[in-house]
């Protein structure tokens, strides 16, 4: 195994070019009602992948996403980038992964949406269709998705690099903290998860465009 790069924090910071997702329209989310009570120690020993997956109502999606990535807290700087607080650690505290979310369905009927952990959204993205399908029918050969919401992590790594050298393995130390962090918020909520194997490409990062690349999701249901 070849040895990786230490990642470094740059002397001074890079600027970053922004851009918009193409959004069609935005659903919000409601705010969970109520916390779960289940003791931590009982979430880790309950925590287990499962493949069997029932389709999930919004309000329960929204809970995963709620208590696994909503921010608490924001610091804008004049580098063009933010910082926020969440529920998990992330590099600097940049947390340059995306978070995309599925609505259960058929292949051909699933569409694709932004969650804006922010306002604590989903925002339909207008991507293209023949991509969409090929990313849906790659995970699906790996792990059948059909009653499934799919929960995937893109990575917009040119905001790492602006702080740091070498930062892929930030990059992937976060995907692998924000999966943790989603599989046990799931098992907290008594929704069943598992990761999947693949990454869905090339189709996730020619679908999203901007250097944005797959670092992998999770199914839950």
């Amino acid at each position: 195994m070849e040895a990786g790069k230490n990642p470094e924090p740059r002397k001074q910071t890079k600027n970053i070019s922004l851009f918009n997702y193409p959004i069609e329209e935005n659903l919000i989310l409601r705010k969970p009602k109520v916390k779960p009570k289940i003791p931590f120690f009982d979430v880790l020993r309950n925590r287990k992948s499962e493949r069997n997956f029932s389709r999930l109502s919004i309000d329960k999606i929204s809970n995963v996403l709620w208590y696994s990535a909503k921010v608490k807290k924001v610091i804008a700087t004049h580098k063009g980038y933010i910082i926020t607080t969440r529920n998990l650690p992330s590099g600097g505290s940049l947390h340059p992964i995306d978070i995309f979310v599925s609505l259960p369905n058929t292949i051909k009927k699933r569409n694709i949406f932004y969650y804006n952990p922010f306002i604590h959204s989903l925002a339909k993205l207008n991507v293209n269709h023949s991509l969409l399908l090929h990313f849906f029918s790659n995970i699906n050969n790996c792990l059948n998705c059909k009653n499934a919401t799919i929960i995937w992590f893109g990575a917009f790594s040119s905001i790492v690099d602006a702080k740091y050298k070498n930062p892929l393995s930030l990059i992937w130390r976060d995907a692998g903290v924000l999966l943790m962090t989603v599989q046990l918020t799931a098992s907290a909520l008594s929704v069943k998860s598992c990761p999947v194997g693949t990454l869905g490409e090339p189709f996730f990062s020619k679908m999203m465009g901007n250097n944005v690349n797959s670092v992998g999701g999770i199914l839950i249901g």
